[in-house]
């Protein structure tokens, strides 16, 4: 019973580290998307957008990292079959998000440059 009370925390660990780096992820991409589209005369002082948009973007990336780290070594460490599936697929998304973040970090600052 308490190993599946366990389970069920660290699944929804897990659910909550990948959605928080969606959302840094999705915060970086309206930054940037501000910033491509704003007028003067809206913001006075766009500037701050691009470093805000790379740290977002940074953040997401930390975070996906982290993830994938904590699954890979739990996955590793266990040798339950139920348990490795999760983890093999929480791995594989934050896997994903680590080449899009990456991907996308390095277009951005190639183009602000």
């Amino acid at each position: 019973m308490l190993e599946k009370i366990r389970t069920v925390i660290v699944n929804r660990g897990n659910l909550f580290s990948i959605l928080l780096g969606i959302v840094f992820f999705a915060i970086g991409i309206a930054l940037f998307a501000l910033r491509a589209n704003s007028v003067e005369n809206i913001v006075d002082e766009n500037f701050f957008l691009v470093v805000l948009g790379f740290f977002a973007f940074l953040c997401g990336l930390i975070v996906f990292l982290c993830n994938a780290v904590y699954n890979f070594c739990v996955l590793v460490r266990n040798e339950s079959t139920n348990e490795k599936k999760n983890n093999i697929a929480y791995l594989i998304i934050s896997l994903i998000g680590i080449v899009i973040c990456s991907i996308l970090f390095l277009f951005l600052q190639a183009a602000n440059s």
